[in-house]
């Protein structure tokens, strides 16, 4: 879902558009938040998630859903969906890598 790559473009104008748009990403976000929105982790939803959690931004309109599985009081299972920019997409993403296998009170902190 939240998957990101760029097109090759047909056209040489498009091309280099793209190429500065690219550029303009680099420049912008750090090489780590990239690599979360371009490698998302944990992307999906869990199957019959012993809870679920939506937030949206109201100011954007950016939505981030969590869908968590529990055994022993520990997350044993998480995924995320999200809809929005790029730092709410890699942010869902490393949110589950921080918290899978934690405790719910450690993953609340």
């Amino acid at each position: 879902m939240a998957s990101f790559s760029y097109s090759t473009g047909s056209m040489p104008s498009q091309r280099g558009h793209e190429d500065r748009q690219e550029l303009e990403f680099e420049n912008m976000y750090s090489s780590r938040l990239l690599d979360y929105f371009q490698h998302p982790r944990n992307a999906g939803e869990v199957a019959n998630p012993d809870a679920a959690v939506e937030v949206e931004n109201p100011a954007c309109g950016d939505i981030l859903r969590l869908t968590i599985k529990v055994e022993n009081g520990h997350i044993a299972e998480i995924r995320f969906r999200a809809k929005g920019c790029v730092p709410t997409m890699a942010c869902g993403s490393a949110l589950t890598e921080l918290v899978k296998g934690r405790t719910l009170d450690h993953a609340r902190r």
